[in-house]
């Protein structure tokens, strides 16, 4: 048995999967007599994951550990917060930034992230180029293609932003300011 396994350990019966209960045991106690007992807390579990972990415990109980462990680091990803740079337009309270330098929130990766979003406004002139759909429509599939207008808009050098995120899949990015 390795290591990590003795700090997860799960209860349940074989034929009722919807029971299963998962544990992490925190810490020991020692009792008069000398002897160690675990201490217990319960992991919360939603439906489909008791379900998930409870049809792997038919299979047997290290079987179910790797299941919550597969459980548990899901969930770590989900939760890992993001962030990237963006900047302010002159005289205005909008400001703009790129989907495309979103790392993980590390401080290597906001250095990564503050030098890339710099030579990316240094390259266009701190100009943000900004389209308007004036008439028609875009329809997939289709060659057309609606008049646009093209303006530029001058960024401000001085007034930088950072935004954090929170990733909940690969297509869905909530953004917010700090």
């Amino acid at each position: 048995m390795r290591k990590c396994d003795k700090y997860l350990t799960c209860t349940g019966y074989r034929y009722a999967p919807e029971q299963f209960r998962a544990y992490l045991i925190k810490g020991f106690k020692t009792n008069k007599r000398g002897q160690r007992t675990p201490i217990y807390a319960e992991i919360e579990l939603d439906a489909t994951e008791r379900s998930d972990c409870g049809l792997a415990y038919v299979s047997g109980e290290q079987v179910a550990i790797k299941a919550l462990k597969k459980v548990i680091r899901k969930r770590e990803r989900r939760l890992q917060p993001y962030m990237t740079y963006g900047n302010y337009l002159v005289n205005s309270d909008r400001y703009v930034f790129t989907r495309d330098l979103i790392f993980p929130d590390t401080l290597n990766n906001r250095l990564l992230a503050y030098k890339e979003w710099k030579r990316c406004c240094e390259q266009n002139d701190w100009m943000y180029e900004a389209y308007t759909v004036e008439t028609g429509m875009f329809i997939p599939g289709q060659d057309n293609r609606p008049e646009t207008k093209t303006e530029l808009i001058p960024i401000d050098k001085k007034r930088h932003i950072r935004l954090n995120c929170v990733k909940n899949d690969l297509y869905n990015t909530t953004i917010y300011k700090n």
